[in-house]
C-alpha cells in the first residue's frame, strides 16, 4: 500500500508503477483511492522507498473496510499474524483531505489500540513502537496498513531550488524531477539522457537512483554549472 502525495490526481500513482517496472518487476492494481494505491508486487519496499518522490510511505495492506465494519474487519484479517505479541505497536489514523470529516481521528486510533490490547495483548507504545499500524480514511473506504518504509524525503528538501548554488526559473522541484525519472522506467546502471538539461535538476535525481546521467543543452552558460555537480557519492554529471 502506497500513501501518495496529493499534488496531482494521477502522477504519483503513475510514478509508483514506473519505478516498479524500472526495477524489472511486475505489479497488479488491487485498489485505488485518493492518495492511496494498493498493488500486488514482489518489488522491494526498501528499493522503492529510495526511488519514489511523490509518495510518503509504503505499507503492508491488510484490509479495506467501511467505517461501520472496521473493527470486525480488522479482527477477521491476518494482521495479527504479522505482529509478534512480544513487540509493541502504535495506531495512527490519517484523514485524506476532507473525507470522513465527522470522524475524530485520535479517538478512532485510541479505540483500535484498545481493541488490539484487549483481544491480543499487544503493548501500546506511541513514541518508539516496534510496529506502526496506519489507518487511512479516503473517499468512501478505510484502509488498514502496517508501515514498512517511509520514503526518504529529507534529501529532497536539501535539493530544493533555493538551496542550490545555481537555479533557473524553469528548475523543477526535486520531487517532481524524481517522478519524471521514474516515469522513464530507467534501471540502475542505465544511461539517462536529458536533451534539455538546463542546470541539471532532472539529472541529479537520475544519478541518485543509480543511472549514468548525460546532459545536453543549447545554453552553454547553464552547462558550466553541471561540471561541478556530484550526484550522490559515486556518480557525477
Amino acid at each position: 500500500m502506497f500513501f501518495l502525495s496529493g499534488e496531482h490526481p494521477t502522477l504519483p500513482a503513475s510514478e509508483v508503477k514506473g519505478a516498479i517496472e524500472g526495477e524489472d518487476e511486475d505489479f497488479g492494481v488491487l485498489e485505488k483511492s485518493d492518495q492511496v494505491l494498493v498493488l500486488e508486487t514482489d518489488c522491494s519496499e526498501n528499493v522503492l522507498s529510495r526511488r519514489l518522490g511523490l509518495c510518503h510511505w509504503i505499507g503492508e495492506h491488510f484490509c479495506t473496510s467501511s467505517l461501520d465494519d472496521l473493527f470486525e474487519t480488522v479482527s477477521n484479517s491476518d494482521l495479527v499474524d504479522f505482529l509478534p505479541q512480544s513487540e509493541s505497536l502504535s495506531v495512527r489514523v490519517k484523514r485524506v483531505r476532507e473525507y470522513f470529516e465527522d470522524v475524530d481521528t485520535q479517538e478512532l486510533a485510541s479505540e483500535m489500540g484498545e481493541l488490539l490490547v484487549k483481544e491480543y495483548g499487544y503493548e501500546i507504545d506511541l513514541e518508539y513502537p516496534d510496529n506502526e499500524i496506519i489507518i487511512v480514511l479516503s473517499e468512501d473506504s478505510v484502509f488498514v496498513s502496517l508501515l514498512k518504509r517511509r520514503v526518504e524525503r529529507e534529501g529532497f528538501s536539501e535539493r530544493k531550488p533555493p538551496e542550490r548554488s545555481s537555479v533557473h526559473p524553469s528548475t523543477m522541484q526535486p520531487e517532481l524531477a524524481r517522478a519524471m525519472v521514474n516515469l522513464s522506467r530507467v534501471s540502475d546502471g542505465d544511461d539517462f539522457l536529458d536533451p534539455f538539461c538546463g542546470v541539471g535538476g532532472i539529472l541529479i535525481e537520475a544519478g541518485l537512483v543509480g543511472t549514468k546521467p548525460v546532459g545536453v543543452d543549447i545554453d552553454s552558460e547553464l552547462l558550466v554549472f553541471l561540471i561541478s555537480i556530484h550526484v550522490g557519492h559515486k556518480r557525477g554529471v
